[in-house]
């Protein structure tokens, strides 16, 4: 469970929103600074609203009459917000998992300013998504050379490495990023996961130790460290620190997945078979692999 960097989000965009918001907006700046504190909120579709306005106030069609989103209609640009507007807007249609749209507004985005590094990190997580894999390394390697300070898209550039199995690379990308930002949590979390997928377990508790000592209430470094004890048959402190993860987050489905595997094998089956259903009901994707799990402990179990 690895996680996608949209982090520096809200430092970039909330640039645009240098004018004071108005009570009722009339510009398409009043719109995208309400569209900021809409999303601030939590209120996405909110958002996404503010800024479509935001963007048919700073653009128009060259030709009066016609509508804006005409197949091949060029639109001119009255604002530099407009880019800064489509590629928030592809953030939020990113943040409701509707990834073709993301790509769409980013792409429009850098139509209009081909260097907006945060528009081609959009675009590259959204590709991601849709396994568009050699796509998205290309959106991370030129929001790099665009920003070569940027994080997100390190971090985001690791997670492509991943997905293609190359383990050491994706360390690499990791390592660049603390080394650009030493405090942040998610990082050590993603590199400590790395670590253990390679079996490397002392590095890995180390890095999730460091994420739980600069963010102590992240959930996925107490599931970091749980899954470390898991490895090493230390079930008691594995349920526990599984226990702690759900209580900062009790939507995490693999936490009480793993949690009722845990229980599982050491023959509590009633709390092992309520964590088991619980997870499936947050995410019915990790179905069949608790089954799997499930068979494959039993039969161990059994050979005793």
């Amino acid at each position: 469970m690895l996680a996608v960097y949209i982090l520096t989000a809200l430092l970039v965009l909330s640039c645009f929103c240098l004018v004071a918001q108005a009570q009722t907006p009339q510009t398409a700046r009043d719109y995208f600074s309400r569209a900021h504190s809409r999303y601030l909120k939590g209120d996405l579709d909110g958002a996404a609203d503010d800024l479509t306005r935001a963007i048919e106030l700073s653009s128009h069609p060259w030709n009066p009459g016609t509508s804006r989103f005409a197949p091949g209609n060029e639109i001119r640009i009255l604002d530099p917000l407009t880019a800064g507007a489509y590629t928030y807007r592809g953030l939020i249609a990113y943040l409701k998992n509707n990834f073709e749209a993301a790509i769409e507004d980013c792409t429009l985005a850098l139509k209009i300013n081909p260097r907006l590094a945060e528009a081609h990190n959009y675009r590259g997580i959204s590709k991601l998504k849709i396994q568009d894999l050699e796509g998205a390394k290309l959106d991370f390697d030129r929001a790099i050379a665009i920003n070569p300070g940027y994080v997100d898209a390190y971090n985001n550039r690791a997670n492509y490495y991943l997905e293609k199995k190359e383990l050491d690379r994706a360390l690499a990308e990791f390592d660049c990023a603390i080394k650009l930002e030493p405090t942040l949590a998610i990082t050590f979390y993603n590199r400590g996961l790395t670590r253990r997928i390679k079996g490397e377990l002392e590095g890995a508790t180390s890095d999730f130790k460091r994420a739980i000592e600069l963010e102590p209430r992240l959930a996925s470094g107490y599931y970091g460290m749980a899954t470390i004890h898991y490895e090493k048959n230390e079930l008691e402190l594995a349920i526990s620190e599984y226990s702690r993860a759900i209580e900062l987050d009790p939507k995490m489905a693999t936490a009480y997945g793993d949690r009722g595997l845990s229980y599982l094998r050491i023959g509590k089956d009633e709390k092992a078979e309520r964590d088991i259903n619980t997870a499936i009901k947050l995410d019915p994707k990790v179905k069949d692999e608790l089954e799997w799990r499930i068979k494959s402990i039993k039969e161990k179990m059994g050979n005793r």
